[in-house]
């Protein structure tokens, strides 16, 4: 018997010989050590120290490698960025980083050939979160204080022409069809958000989370939703 073939039958627990070694490993599977309150702080230091290394060998790779390097591929970077991961960064856009920007986790910016100087600009304490991707085919600018929920997906340009023909064939989306995105001051993006081409989000305003926005966003609102619509009005602070 092969030993895939008797690990199907331990599997199957065909006989109740099967069935006792399937019960025995259930049982090993699940054996702990126990752990005496007096080795407790040794495990918690032991947890903290692992911490405390992983923490270090990644400041450690962002200060002698992944900040410089994003640095390189950007026109601007303000003070006191943050960031954890390289942002992937992909053609030929001009890239403005305000002062006090945290990027966390993993970013992706990337813009097609279309348009010859496509920008992104990030203002001042603007928050990034992890898997957020951004395509400035034309110009996508975030304005100071803006929170960027993980996985939103911002993107100024259908990425594809109508025309069937045209998608076939490869051809980009027309230069007309790529509209700037704006997102105002103190605007709030929640996780997975999509805001696309020519849509500014305004100020103050709350796009909830998976919402997929294809028209502006009136300041101090809240809006969610596949298309997204207003829900309620916030009071400006």
């Amino acid at each position: 018997m092969s030993a895939s073939g008797f690990i199907l039958k331990v599997k199957r627990a065909e006989t109740p010989f099967y069935a006792g070694l399937k019960d025995l490993a259930k049982t090993v599977r699940t054996v702990r050590m126990p752990v005496p309150d007096v080795l407790r702080p040794m495990y918690r230091g032991l947890s903290h120290l692992g911490v405390l290394r992983y923490e270090t060998s990644l400041r450690l790779k962002v200060f002698f490698y992944r900040e410089p390097m994003f640095r390189s591929m950007c026109a601007q970077v303000g003070e006191r960025l943050y960031l954890e991961l390289t942002p992937a960064v992909s053609g030929h856009v001009k890239i403005t980083v305000g002062d006090d920007v945290r990027i966390s986790g993993a970013l992706s910016i990337a813009c097609g050939r279309v348009i010859d100087d496509p920008e992104l600009v990030i203002g001042n304490r603007v928050f990034l979160g992890h898997g957020v991707v951004l395509r400035p085919n034309r110009k996508i600018e975030i304005e100071e204080d803006v929170l960027v929920a993980g996985g939103c997906y911002l993107s100024d340009s259908d990425d594809h022409p109508l025309d069937r023909a045209s998608r076939v064939a490869g051809f980009p989306a027309p230069a007309e069809r790529i509209k700037p995105i704006l997102i105002r001051r103190g605007a709030w993006l929640g996780r997975n958000a999509c805001i696309f081409k020519g849509v500014t989000v305004g100020e103050g305003a709350v796009v909830g989370a998976a919402s997929v926005v294809t028209r502006d966003v009136p300041p101090f609102t809240v809006v969610g939703g596949n298309p997204a619509r207003v829900l309620r009005e916030i009071e400006p602070s």
